[in-house]
C-alpha cells in the first residue's frame, strides 16, 4: 500500500471517530459496543494474544445497530473492508501495522458487496503468522450491515500443505498433502482423494472453455444466486461462485466452486462429500489459497473440461511405459489365453466422473466371485481400463453422426450407435468393427461400461471364444451412487432398470451373452440370470448353462 492510500485511510479513521461522537446518545460507541460483542468459542492464542475461532452472532445486538444504521448513523458499516479495520482491533490485531499491506478488492467487486457478494474473506499477516478474517451480513442484502464471523490461523494448517499449480490454465491452490492422486482419471479432472474425519472425499480441479461455457449457458446459481444452495465467496480479489449441491444421489454430494478467469474461461474446484458431512468451512479454506498466476498460452479448447496437472501428466507417462512393457496377458499361462478386458468409456468432450471407476472395479470383484459360485470357476480378467473416445462428441455418440433436431432438444433420447462408439473408443477408430459382428478380437470377452449411454445394454458372440457386452448410465449410477449430470441418468429411467437386482445384474447377463449362452426362454425366468437378471445375486444358471460355461475356455476347466 502506498502512503497515500495509508493517510487517506487515516483520514476515514477521523471521520468514523467523529460520526461516532456525533452518533453519541443514539448509538452505543464502538468501544460499548465491543463490550457487548459475542464471545469467541476458542480460546485466546497465548502466543500473540489473536482470538482465533468462530464469532456467535448476536442477532438482538446485530438488530439494534441495522436500526440506527438505517436511520443514516454509521454508514460505513456497510462496507466490509472498512468494518474490517474498525473491528478488527478486538481481535488482538493492530490495525496500523497488521493492515498496511491489505488487498483491497477491486471496486467492480466492492460494487457487488450487499448484493451478489454476502460473506467476504481476506488474509491478514500478524508477526509471523497469517490469519483468515471472514465478514459476513447477518441479515443478507443491500443496505444491511457487516461483522466479523470467524478468525482462522491460515498457517497452521496450510503451512505443510502441497500445492497443485497449472500455468495451462493460469492458476495455483494449495490442499492437505495426504491426499493422493486418483490414477485413470484422463482429461475430465485431476482428481485426489483424501479422508476428511475418517470419510473418503474428492478434490477435482477442472477447467471450462469459453466456447463450451457460451454453449453451455449459465450455471444454476448463476441463475438462482440468491438460492439456499448458493454461496457467493470472495477472497484476496477472488470471487467464487459455490454451489453447495451441484447433485446428492446415494453416497456423495459434490459441491462445486467456479472461478470466472478475465480473460474467459472458468477454473472449477469440486469436492465430493457425504451429505452429512458439513465440508464449508474446511471447503473455504482450500479456496482461500487459490491464486491466479501468469498462464502460459491459454487457449480456447473444444472439450469441456482439460487435462490439468503436471501430476497427471506424470500418471499418463508411467501409464505408457508400463503399457510399452510385456502386456498383461502375456503373462497367463497357458491354456488361459481366453481373457476378459474390462473398459470404462467417456465420450471425447465429456468430464470423467472418478467415483465410476472405484465402484466398477469393485463390481468387477464381485462379479468374478458371482460367476465362481455358479459354475466353480471363474474367468480370467486384466485390470480395469479408463480411456475417452479420440474424436466423438457426446451429441454425436448419443444422437448419430447426423442427429435430429429432436434428438438435440430432447436429452433423454438415445439414437446413435453406441456399441460400434465404444469399438471405436477401444481401438482408436472404426476399423475392428464390422457391422455388429460378435468378435472386436480373437479369444477375447469385452466387458465395456459406456458413461452417458443411459439404459443401453447389448452384447453378441461368436458361440464361445470371443465377444462383447455393454452396459451403460443405468448401470453405472447405481453402483456408484453418482448420477451422470452431463449424460442420461436414472430420473430418464422407468424406475425398475435402476433398482434392485437389475444394475448389478445386468453386466452379468450381458457378459453371460459375451460368452456365448442365449436366452433360455421365458419359463426360466426364476431360474436363469440368462433369461432375467433382475433377482441378482439370488438368481443362478441352469445346469446346461452351467456345463457350457464349464467347456468353455474362458473358464478353463
Amino acid at each position: 500500500m502506498d502512503l497515500s492510500a495509508k493517510t487517506n485511510w487515516k483520514f476515514l479513521a477521523i471521520v468514523i471517530a467523529l460520526v461516532v461522537i456525533v452518533g453519541g446518545g443514539v448509538l452505543l460507541s464502538l468501544q460499548d459496543e465491543s463490550a457487548n460483542l459475542p464471545k469467541l468459542d476458542i480460546q485466546n492464542e497465548a502466543k500473540n494474544e489473536i482470538k482465533i475461532g468462530q464469532v456467535e452472532i448476536n442477532y438482538n445486538l446485530i438488530s439494534g445497530i441495522q436500526s440506527s444504521v438505517d436511520e443514516g448513523h454509521q454508514p460505513w458499516r456497510l462496507n466490509p473492508i472498512m468494518v474490517l479495520r474498525a473491528e478488527i482491533a478486538q481481535y488482538g490485531f493492530d490495525p496500523e501495522k497488521d493492515l498496511e499491506t491489505l488487498d483491497t478488492p477491486d471496486t467492480s467487486i466492492q460494487a457487488e458487496f450487499g448484493k451478489s457478494i454476502n460473506e467476504f474473506s481476506t488474509d491478514v499477516k500478524h508477526e509471523d503468522k497469517t490469519y483468515v478474517v471472514t465478514l459476513i451480513q447477518p441479515i443478507p442484502g443491500e443496505g444491511k450491515i457487516w461483522t466479523i464471523s470467524e478468525v482462522e490461523l491460515k498457517t497452521a494448517e496450510t503451512i505443510n500443505w502441497q500445492t497443485y499449480r497449472n500455468e495451462d490454465f493460469g492458476f495455483e491452490v494449495k490442499f492437505p498433502s495426504v491426499l493422493v492422486l486418483q490414477k485413470n482419471t484422463g482429461e475430465a479432472y485431476t482428481s485426489f482423494l483424501g479422508k476428511l474425519t475418517g470419510e473418503s472425499y474428492f478434490l477435482q480441479f477442472g477447467y471450462i472453455s469459453q466456447s463450451t461455457l457460451d454453449a453451455r449457458g449459465i450455471s444454476y446459481c448463476e441463475a438462482y444466486p440468491n438460492d439456499s444452495r448458493c454461496e457467493r465467496f470472495t477472497f484476496d480479489n477472488v470471487e467464487f461462485l459455490i454451489d453447495w449441491d451441484i447433485e446428492t444421489e446415494g453416497a456423495l454430494t459434490r459441491s462445486r466452486a467456479e472461478i470466472l478467469k478475465s480473460e474467459g474461461g472458468m477454473v472449477v474446484i469440486d469436492i465430493l462429500h457425504s451429505p452429512s458431512r458439513d465440508v464449508k468451512s474446511f471447503f473455504r479454506q482450500i479456496l482461500s489459497t487459490f491464486r491466479f498466476i501468469e498462464s502460459e498460452g491459454m487457449q480456447d479448447r473444444q472439450t469441456e473440461v482439460q487435462t490439468l496437472s503436471q501430476e497427471t501428466n506424470n500418471v499418463k507417462k508411467q501409464n505408457s511405459q508400463e503399457e510399452e512393457r510385456e502386456p498383461v496377458v502375456t503373462q497367463i499361462e497357458e491354456p488361459m489365453v481366453f481373457i476378459v478386458k474390462p473398459y470404462l468409456v467417456y465420450p471425447a468432450d465429456k468430464a470423467m466422473i472418478p467415483l465410476y471407476e472405484t465402484a466398477v472395479q469393485g463390481y468387477l470383484a464381485e462379479l468374478r466371485q458371482w460367476y465362481f459360485d455358479q459354475v466353480g470357476a471363474t474367468f480370467q480378467m486384466v485390470p480395469l481400463e479408463v480411456i475417452r473416445h479420440p474424436f466423438r462428441n457426446y451429441l454425436e455418440m448419443r444422437c448419430g453422426e447426423n442427429p435430429r433436431q429432436e434428438c438435440i432438444n430432447n436429452l433423454s433420447l438415445f439414437e446413435g450407435n453406441w456399441a460400434q462408439y465404444m469399438n471405436e473408443a477401444i481401438y482408436g477408430g472404426a476399423a475392428a468393427y464390422y457391422a455388429g459382428g460378435p468378435c472386436w478380437a480373437a479369444d477375447t470377452a469385452y466387458l465395456v461400461f459406456g458413461a452417458g449411454g443411459g439404459g443401453y445394454a447389448g452384447a453378441n458372440s461368436d458361440g464361445n471364444s470371443c465377444g462383447w457386452a455393454v452396459v451403460s448410465d443405468w448401470v453405472l449410477e447405481p453402483i456408484s451412487g453418482v448420477p451422470n449430470e452431463w449424460g442420461i441418468p436414472c430420473v430418464y429411467s422407468s424406475g425398475w432398470q435402476c433398482g434392485g437386482g437389475v444394475p448389478k445384474g445386468t453386466p452379468a447377463h450381458e457378459l453371460g451373452h459375451a460368452f456365448g449362452l442365449p436366452h433360455p426362454g421365458e419359463q426360466y425366468a426364476d431360474q436363469s440370470i440368462m433369461q432375467w437378471h433382475g433377482n441378482y445375486p439370488g438368481v443362478g444358471l441352469l445346469p446346461q448353462e452351467i456345463e457350457f460355461l464349464r467347456d468353455s475356455p474362458f473358464f478353463n476347466l
